[in-house]
């Protein structure tokens, strides 16, 4: 199953095959009656270290959380907030106090109430650092949670934080009477209940694992309906073409299709290819402190430079679109009226030509007659990264630039890209399911979070996203998103090169899937298997 919940993963190189867009070969087909009982099996790729949601740091375990827990808010098919265990919210003109009216029909399974105490409990330990929870600092601008009522509970901030509602607000709430024996200030480490004995408030119950796999069984009590299924079974394997082997055996119902095996899976009997956008962008990250790739017009030229489009063809099998900045199109914060600054060699080199870099025999060179020379850090290893920046150096090459390609070890091309150790460098960044790009173009994040290490810094990018960290109003936000991503247009951060797609096989007797950019497990409470004929 492709990976989930990114607001947990992404970062540096966090590609995380989460999906929107159906298309290719068709979507799923439903039935007008949903079959009660039966089982789908799911494929999880590689086992989970933990489903502790206080210390899953991996896809596989957040995907098994995701089945057994709800969030204050879930994210809906178009990355919005959408009700889940708070039926409705309101935020202050300010943005500085959310406050949530709780489902009174959420239970726990085992019978108990989810109350506001709950949330206030859950917030304390993720915000405990002795949790060491890996997404502790969503909560960093929280002042205090309190109930405000039976059902209702008051989140007050210290500074507005718009990406709240559909970070922090989303991850899983904890059942409080069951761990209040642990003090707020002691860890909740290992504790049964987050465990092996897990008891959420989800769609399915723990009923028990061995081996790496996982059993659940619907919860028949669930709030927001019974689920359809009697029993999902969540089998790790350790790769997508093991998982790909089951399911055309017909031992699986889910697994994630690398785009290289896509053509072929379509051809199977009984199987339907989900074509989906990731909330990622790859891209040539500029170290900007460094000459001449301090200038905007040298990095507005190489656009033209590079055919992305070849790229997407060649490297991803065409499952992917070249981009033209970073929010992709799964996003309602996406500016479609972006230039799309196709291949144009001549142009290039005519603007080149305007930034004063002229041909000189096989090479592109200045006033000085210096040369044009770019070395590209990437990581080895991955076939789509080699061929894209094969083909990448293939083309600027061909104008002029003297480029040589420093292909590390992920660990130590990690080391260096985080230090900001390159002039220019090869990544693919993962986004959440909210768009903020603060931690990736932000001037403050220069030399402090290593998610910004070509120092790009630019006054009106910065006005942009603190605008929309601030907006209260969904057309506000998504207003100041296109200020800032227009801005770099004319100041490009990066050479822009594609969005990833992410291609996933079902069964066919997998009914009632509904795709969602933020996760492959929207309302599972849905999901059926289909009828035999």
């Amino acid at each position: 199953m492709r990976q989930a919940a990114t607001r947990r993963l992404c970062g540096l190189l966090a590609l995380t095959l989460i999906g929107a867009l159906l298309g290719g070969c068709g979507a799923p087909s439903h039935q007008a009656v949903p079959r009660r009982g039966g089982t789908l099996r799911i494929a999880l790729i590689g086992a989970p270290a933990t489903i502790d949601p206080l210390q899953v740091k991996d896809a596989s375990g957040t995907e098994v959380d995701e089945l057994l827990y709800d969030g204050l808010v879930r994210v809906s098919p178009r990355l919005v907030p959408q009700a889940d265990l708070a039926r409705s919210w309101t935020v202050s003109p300010d943005g500085l106090t959310y406050t949530f009216q709780l489902n009174p029909k959420a239970r726990w399974q085992d019978g108990q109430p989810v109350t506001p105490q709950d949330v206030a409990f859950s917030f304390a330990a993720y915000r405990n650092p002795l949790n060491g929870s890996a997404v502790q600092g969503m909560f960093a601008d929280v002042r205090s949670v309190a109930a405000v009522g039976p059902h209702a509970v008051q989140v007050r901030l210290v500074r507005p934080d718009a990406p709240f509602l559909l970070e922090a607000a989303t991850l899983p709430v904890l059942p409080a009477h069951l761990l209040a024996r642990y003090a707020p200030g002691k860890a909740l480490l290992s504790a049964p209940a987050l465990g092996a004995r897990a008891v959420g408030s989800g769609p399915f119950r723990l009923a028990s694992s061995a081996d790496g796999s996982y059993v659940l069984t619907a919860n028949k009590d669930y709030f927001l309906g019974a689920p359809h299924l009697s029993t999902l079974t969540l089998t790790v394997e350790r790769s997508p073409s093991a998982a790909l082997l089951l399911l055309r055996r017909g031992k699986l119902d889910f697994a994630p299709v690398p785009p290289i095996d896509a053509s072929a899976v379509a051809t199977w009997p009984g199987v339907q290819l989900v074509r989906s956008f990731a909330l990622a962008f790859a891209g040539i990250v500029w170290n900007v402190a460094q000459p001449p790739f301090s200038d905007p017009a040298l990095r507005r030229a190489l656009y033209f430079a590079v055919n992305r489009a070849q790229i997407v063809q060649a490297a991803l099998y065409g499952d992917g679109a070249v981009a033209n900045g970073p929010v992709p199109p799964a996003s309602w914060a996406w500016d479609k009226s972006l230039s799309p600054r196709g291949y144009d060699p001549s142009k290039a080199v005519a603007l080149l030509a305007a930034a004063g870099w002229h041909r000189s025999g096989a090479y592109l060179v200045n006033a000085q007659g210096a040369p044009l020379r770019l070395t590209i850090l990437a990581p080895s290893g991955a076939q789509d990264r080699t061929v894209a920046i094969g083909l990448l150096a293939r083309d600027l090459t061909a104008i002029g630039i003297d480029l040589h390609v420093a292909y590390e070890p992920f660990a130590q091309y990690a080391q260096n890209y985080v230090a900001g150790n390159f002039q220019a460098a090869f990544a693919v960044r993962g986004l959440s399911a909210d768009p903020d790009l603060t931690p990736y173009f932000g001037s403050a994040a220069v030399n402090s979070t290593g998610m910004n290490p070509g120092g790009y810094q630019n006054p009106q990018v910065d006005a942009a996203l603190r605008a929309e960290r601030s907006a209260v109003t969904l057309q506000a936000r998504a207003l100041a998103f296109v200020q800032a991503q227009q801005a770099m247009q004319v100041d490009p951060p990066e050479l822009f090169l594609y969005f990833p797609q992410t291609v996933d096989a079902l069964s066919r007797r997998f009914q009632g899937f509904t795709a969602n950019p933020a996760t492959a497990l929207y309302a599972p409470q849905r999901w059926s298997v289909r009828l035999s004929r």
